[in-house]
């Protein structure tokens, strides 16, 4: 993550919205949500860029951390979208 923070720093300059992924079953994966949005925060133009925050693989209860109850107070306190959705794979 650390070693594309300058890159990113500079695409957020020029966006007018975020979409925001994490892993519902990776603790660290939903704290480092806190650094990306100050990151937003401080580098994006956009006074209120949209913001969605997205937990990954709902899914997979049994191996959850992540509850959706502290997800989306996380959200609020932002003031961005909260949702959570599954990765399904479909072969033709």
């Amino acid at each position: 993550m650390c070693r594309f923070r300058s890159l990113t720093n500079a695409f957020f300059r020029d966006a007018m919205g975020f979409l925001l992924m994490f892993d519902l079953c990776n603790e660290q994966s939903f704290i480092n949500i806190q650094s990306w949005l100050s990151q937003l925060q401080t580098y994006s133009y956009s006074e209120s860029p949209d913001i969605v925050l997205c937990g990954n693989k709902s899914d997979l209860t049994e191996a959850r951390v992540v509850d959706s109850h502290r997800a989306a107070e996380l959200a609020d306190s932002y003031g961005c979208v909260y949702m959570s959705h599954s990765v399904m794979f479909s072969y033709l």
